[in-house]
């Protein structure tokens, strides 16, 4: 069997052929191109096998292994998802922004084929490597859908691709071959993914600035710390994302959802600050939580809405979300939904044993706050310099706060929570009258060893203070005298 390195040679040998001989040796290419399929798709069926053997004999001891945390109840990965969750770790890790996946939409586990586009991309301009890239994602659709067309007609596999479709659709549980390779090549069931090696892995180095806190809130409200993960399938934890219909943030709030958990208006946008959209979101996950009964549906609804998943659940009468996913055929219960959980479980798999997926990583360094609810108006000039930091800085701690604030036309106003670097929050109270730490003050774990040292050598200095008051003589105490209540109050009663 040729192996991934020899296959991506043979792949860039190609794309170089291409090139250089130009359209008039389009029949020697493609005759090139069918003498190495089948070597090709043998590799990629090699990755695929390689990849689900890797992660089964992982499941075996996740929690047991040093870096590795053992899985809260819920998100365990259920055996109906399986194939789900291991093709989103090959989308997240195995698989950049210049390939194309090819699979089956309603069964992930069939991966007919995958286009590498990166040489393309070093050796053509964007807007021609664009147009050059869409048609051949298309022409590789229609070839696929040719080949399962012609299997669904009764005709025998006679090549090596064809081989492999009919392996994968057998062991997919179909047993009318000809009914499932007749819808397969329908449009709605036939669907290319791009990778997002890349921007997954920018995620995971992002994710560490607030990830700490963002534990602590979910522990607060006693919910499970996997749910602090979201945001990498979410947003990547961009902290400046905008989706095309409005959501916000790393948790792509949309507006009306978010103004029943936090600020929404003309000047404060708490959607964008990451921990208090944090907030919101273990907020809204608890209720959620507490409707539906399952944290599977529960995070579903992230995506599909609480009544939605409801709706669903009763429809099926299950709460088993692999059931849900197979027969529920709602009308906006599309692919994006039915993965949403399969795709977190794949996220949080990658993030756990992120040294096996991205060994060259180097995470984001903790960013410690304090945070204070001003009791009066502030303006941004006065955070800034109470926090002692560059207003860039300030802006990047306090991204709730919109342009009118920043730029000065518009004050802090009173109850609206600030971020400063930790010591700063004793400033801001002392200047503004009425202002409070919030409960959560995040410290960071060398303070706290540091503060647990100065406790014991405070108590050790205390100890040694008392031993030399105890050998020195006794002096006879003199009897307290006894006081008289004063009159109009009553005498208070110990015991």
């Amino acid at each position: 069997m040729i192996k991934q390195a020899d296959f991506q040679l043979c792949f860039r040998a190609i794309s170089r052929s291409i090139f250089r001989l130009g359209k008039g040796s389009l029949f020697f290419v493609t005759a090139l191109l069918t003498a190495y399929e089948g070597a090709a798709q043998s590799a990629l069926e090699q990755i695929s096998q390689e990849n689900v053997a890797e992660r089964k004999g992982d499941s075996a001891t996740r929690g047991s292994v040093e870096g590795r945390r053992a899985v809260s109840p819920g998100f365990e990965v259920p055996p109906g998802i399986q194939p789900a969750v291991d093709f989103w770790v090959l989308v997240f890790t195995k698989y950049g922004k210049h390939q194309v996946v090819f699979h089956h939409r309603k069964e992930p586990s069939i991966v007919y084929s995958v286009l590498d586009f990166k040489e393309m991309s070093e050796t053509l301009l964007p807007g021609e490597y664009e147009r050059k890239r869409k048609s051949e994602v298309g022409a590789e659709s229609e070839r696929i859908r040719s080949i399962l067309l012609r299997l669904a007609s009764g005709a025998k596999a006679e090549s090596p691709f064809e081989s492999r479709i009919e392996r994968m659709f057998r062991s997919a549980g179909f047993t009318n071959l000809r009914s499932a390779y007749r819808d397969a090549a329908s449009e709605e069931l036939l669907r290319s993914q791009t990778g997002i090696r890349e921007r997954f892995s920018e995620g995971l180095i992002r994710s560490r600035r607030y990830l700490y806190a963002i534990e602590q809130i979910f522990k607060e409200l006693d919910l499970p710390v996997e749910l602090g993960r979201l945001p990498l399938v979410e947003s990547s934890f961009d902290y400046t994302a905008y989706s095309s219909v409005g959501a916000a943030g790393i948790w792509q709030f949309m507006r009306g959802t978010a103004k029943r958990y936090m600020q929404v208006d003309a000047i404060i946008d708490e959607r964008r600050d990451p921990i208090m959209a944090t907030r919101g979101a273990a907020q809204y996950l608890k209720r959620a939580y507490d409707v539906l009964g399952a944290w599977p549906l529960a995070v579903t609804s992230y995506n599909h809405g609480v009544s939605g998943v409801m709706r669903a659940s009763k429809e099926v009468g299950t709460k088993d979300l692999a059931l849900i996913i197979k027969r529920y055929e709602g009308p906006a219960f599309g692919f994006a939904s039915k993965n949403f959980f399969p795709s977190f479980l794949a996220a949080l798999e990658v993030e756990r044993n992120w040294r096996r997926y991205f060994p060259e990583l180097k995470h984001e360094s903790p960013w410690y706050f304090d945070e204070v609810r001003l009791g009066g108006s502030l303006s941004f000039r006065e955070l800034v310099s109470l926090s002692g930091v560059s207003s860039e800085r300030a802006e990047d701690l306090n991204r709730a706060l919109l342009k009118p604030i920043t730029s000065g036309r518009s004050s802090i106003p009173a109850g609206t929570i600030v971020k400063v670097p930790v010591g700063a929050g004793q400033r801001v109270i002392a200047r503004v009258k009425g202002s409070s730490l919030i409960r959560l003050t995040h410290i960071p774990p060398q303070r706290k060893v540091v503060e647990v040292r100065q406790k014991i050598a405070v108590k050790k200095n205390t100890a040694k203070k008392v031993a030399s008051k105890s050998s020195a003589p006794k002096k006879k105490a003199k009897p307290a005298p006894v006081k008289k209540p004063a009159k109009g109050r009553a005498v208070q009663k110990k015991g």
